[in-house]
């Protein structure tokens, strides 16, 4: 994909004209690699030159239009503008709603990125709707039975521990697995992570014995990942931590932090 975009925006406006949805479509890939190595102000930069390109194109009402802004609001999350990327990502929501409707899987994945900007804000209170409405989408969408009810239902369940609410936490979480047991398989990565979140939710409760069990067969699950997600592999172990110290296990206790010690654990995630 780099290559070809690069080879793409190379090219002479003699063959391609500089306001060509290819040049556009090329300056938004390069966005996303961008943006996935982490250097954010390319990816802004890129994402700005795709979408107005296509705008330009399409003009200010088409679906390839709101794609173009789409991309350029979540360039602008991973760069932590919150008010840029809540701007952009509202005037796609705008059109999409439009185009498609208001209970479509494009329109609920913008209203996805507008609960992370709440979030990466510190404003959990305003995410939660918004995961619930994604919710109630995808479940009237299909009959109550599909893995994204279940994903969405753990976004949920994080924002309500942000929220000091582990119990609603844990019936989100609980209710998470069991679509998770009718859709994917028992070793998906999504099990896992809706597993460690229940952990948190449980040594919230202090519900600690409970809290380990969950961390570990999180841990089991995640572990034969072909590349575990360390951020919530250390969020395993930080729980284990956590409710071996308040039981009073000073050895388990000891273990556990030893291991995060020496892999540098990332900050445990929600």
């Amino acid at each position: 994909v780099v290559v070809v975009s690069q080879r793409v925006l190379a090219l002479p406006v003699a063959a391609i004209p500089e306001v060509h949805p290819v040049r556009g479509d090329a300056y938004i890939n390069l966005a996303a690699v961008a943006k996935d190595r982490g250097d954010t102000a390319q990816a802004v930069r890129l994402a700005r030159s795709g979408s107005r390109i296509l705008e330009q194109w399409f003009g200010p009402q088409h679906h390839r239009t709101a794609g173009g802004i789409a991309e350029y609001g979540r360039a602008y999350i991973a760069a932590q503008a919150w008010d840029d990327a809540e701007r952009e990502l509202r005037r796609a929501l705008a059109i999409r709603e439009r185009v498609y409707g208001t209970d479509h899987p494009l329109v609920a994945n913008l209203w996805s990125d507008l609960a992370n900007v709440a979030i990466g804000r510190q404003r959990p209170a305003e995410a939660e709707p918004i995961f619930r409405r994604i919710i109630e989408m995808y479940r009237r969408r299909h009959d109550d039975r599909h893995y994204l009810i279940g994903l969405f239902r753990g976004n949920l369940a994080g924002t309500l521990l942000r929220l000091n609410r582990p119990v609603e936490a844990e019936q989100e979480l609980r209710a998470g697995l069991a679509m998770y047991a009718l859709t994917l398989p028992p070793d998906h990565q999504n099990v896992g992570i809706h597993l460690v979140r229940l952990a948190r939710a449980l040594v919230a409760q202090r519900r600690y014995r409970e809290a380990i069990d969950a961390a570990e067969r999180g841990l089991g699950v995640l572990q034969k990942q072909s590349v575990p997600p360390k951020a919530w592999v250390d969020g395993a172990r930080q729980a284990q931590l956590d409710s071996y110290v308040a039981l009073g296990d000073s050895s388990n206790a000891r273990a556990t932090r030893a291991s995060l010690s020496a892999e540098s654990p990332a900050r445990p995630p929600r």
